[in-house]
């Protein structure tokens, strides 16, 4: 019976990275100005492919070390997920009123790939939060999403206003720094506004997502 259970989450897991290259192919095609969607979609399969990563690994790790690894790389991924919400902004290349088919054709594209990014950012996290905290109570999961919305919400700030990638952490470490300095200390007001905002969103998907997965 739980094989029979695992392979089906396998054949799922598989059928959703087939959609993703799907698409990808689908936007290498067409005239569109969205082509950095590929880049964005591969960033935000990463958390989903660790969540999983994390799933397989705990019941048989041989050391802790390994899942607080996988935990962290997940973690300094996650934000590229949600950023897509962010990508909206891309609209002003094709133009916001629909009055063509090239206009329609991209807000299509668009929204494809700010969903499915979405949709592996708020699956991972739902994943990740039974296998952290077994049997969660209403205010643990309300605290989980809610720090995660705020982590994620300012790795959004850091990834499209002072353009950092989540691999800067270990390549560019004197860069993040200044990066945070900027965030804290120069643009604290707008870094505040954009982080409420922000976690406000995120915390509203997630109760939205979370019910959704009880029906």
């Amino acid at each position: 019976m739980q094989a029979d259970i695992k392979n089906q989450k396998l054949a799922r897991i598989v059928v959703l990275h087939v959609i993703l290259i799907a698409l990808m192919l689908v936007i290498t095609q067409l005239p569109t100005p969205s082509r950095f969607l590929i880049w964005n979609l591969f960033l935000a399969v990463i958390p989903f492919d660790l969540a999983w990563l994390y799933i397989y690994l705990k019941p048989q790790a041989g050391s802790k070390w390994i899942l607080l690894g996988v935990a962290l790389v997940w973690l300094l991924f996650y934000p590229n997920t949600l950023y897509m919400l962010t990508d909206y902004i891309h609209l002003q290349a094709v133009g916001v009123d629909l009055t063509g088919i090239y206009q329609v054709l991209n807000y299509v594209i668009l929204t494809a790939g700010i969903f499915l990014g979405a949709f592996f950012g708020f699956e991972s996290a739902y994943q990740m939060r039974y296998a952290l905290i077994k049997n969660p109570g209403w205010w643990i999961s309300v605290v989980y999403y809610g720090g995660l919305s705020a982590i994620s919400a300012f790795g959004i700030y850091l990834g499209r206003y002072l353009r950092l990638n989540s691999w800067h952490v270990l390549t560019e470490p004197i860069r993040v720094v200044e990066a945070l300095n900027y965030a804290l200390v120069t643009d604290h007001g707008f870094t505040l506004k954009f982080l409420i905002l922000f976690t406000c969103l995120e915390m509203m998907l997630f109760g939205v997502y979370a019910m959704l997965k009880k029906l």
